[in-house]
């Protein structure tokens, strides 16, 4: 379900055209989540993700506030 939401969020945006999405806003969002569910999470993301494009930038931030926190 939450990752269900993180698609609609980020096809949202993505459909909209918008790169002006704060980076503030797009963190918080990833570290709740991460902090709640954890590598579950970003297996869960990546299976959504798999045949889009967007997948590639998700895995990366998400990996590199995993190794930054």
């Amino acid at each position: 379900m939450i990752a269900d939401h993180f698609l609609s969020w980020s096809m949202h945006h993505n459909v909209t055209g918008t790169c002006h999405v704060p980076i503030d806003e797009i963190l918080t969002f990833i570290n709740i989540y991460v902090s709640v569910l954890g590598l579950d999470f970003i297996i869960l993301i990546y299976s959504k993700f798999q045949t889009s494009i967007i997948s590639l930038s998700v895995i990366i931030t998400l990996l590199i506030i995993i190794i930054f926190s």
